[in-house]
């Protein structure tokens, strides 16, 4: 038994490291990654999984998020919720789960590009769930972002956050070609001691500078990952604002998610460290 579990250990380190990050991010080293081949997702607090639902301050989970065929997770809301759909590497309360400095962040993901549609992919401080949004000052990092009212622009987005009012960012928006949002695109972020910087399908769309304040002081700081099917218009939740024409439910599907972390004392990013694991 105990030679089964070493050679299982043995299969499970090797395929980790089998997927190697792409040109953007050549050097960096696999430190999470998830297929969905099961759903390991826990609506509480404990560690050992992947996911937490909601993984934001909300105080209970919402929506429906399932797992079709072990192919990929599917996050679903509908007009009768309240707030988004939501999961994330770190639980609601920010003390179990996984928070990275630095990094390349990939995922796989479709949507249906419909009216009050709002899919997002992005990054926030453990200390937003474990004081509130209310009094957080920290990062945001918005990886991807689709605005129904503007169908063909690819936005992403830094935000520098103080005492709970996200008054400061830096953004990019790009109108990307041959681009089928409803189809599996791969959605990238290079982030470093110096930038941020966005991928479509591993094609640059865009960099921002953090070597400025406020962003050279809170981008130094780890981040958790959030995989969100909000619903609104123009950027403003549906709950808030009545958003014209809202098509309800939405699916956003995501097939896979790849977390690469600089090497230790790597000339790439100088010396920063390999992640946060916090469980």
């Amino acid at each position: 038994m105990r030679k089964l579990l070493f050679i299982v250990a043995l299969l499970a380190a090797a395929a980790l490291h089998a997927q190697s990050p792409p040109a953007q991010a050549a050097g960096y080293m696999l430190a999470f990654s998830d297929n969905f081949a099961t759903l390991s997702l826990s609506s509480g607090t404990s560690s050992g999984f992947n996911w937490y639902d909601t993984g934001f301050f909300y105080p209970t989970p919402l929506g429906i998020i399932t797992d079709p065929s072990g192919t990929y997770v599917n996050l679903n809301w509908a007009s009768s919720q309240v707030y988004d759909t939501n999961m994330a590497t770190m639980s609601s309360n920010g003390t179990t789960g996984r928070a990275w400095t630095y990094g390349y962040i990939e995922i796989s993901m479709l949507f249906n590009p419909t009216t009050g549609s709002w899919p997002a992919l992005w990054m926030f401080g453990p200390s937003a769930n474990s004081s509130g949004l209310g009094t957080y000052t920290g990062p945001e990092l918005d990886i991807f972002e689709w605005n129904s009212q503007a169908p063909t622009t690819f936005t992403g987005t830094i935000h520098n956050w103080a005492s709970g009012a996200a008054g400061t960012y830096e953004q990019v928006n790009t109108t990307p070609g041959g681009i089928t949002y409803s189809n599996f695109n791969t959605y990238g972020v290079l982030w470093n001691q110096r930038q941020v910087c966005w991928y479509l399908n591993n094609v640059s769309q865009g960099c921002v500078s953090t070597t400025s304040s406020p962003f050279n002081s809170n981008f130094a700081l780890p981040m958790f990952l959030l995989l969100s099917q909000q619903a609104g218009c123009n950027y403003v939740p549906s709950y808030n604002t009545p958003c014209a024409g809202q098509v309800s439910p939405l699916n956003m599907q995501v097939q896979w998610v790849h977390v690469f972390t600089p090497p230790v004392g790597g000339a790439a990013v100088k010396g920063v460290n390999k992640g946060t694991v916090i469980q």
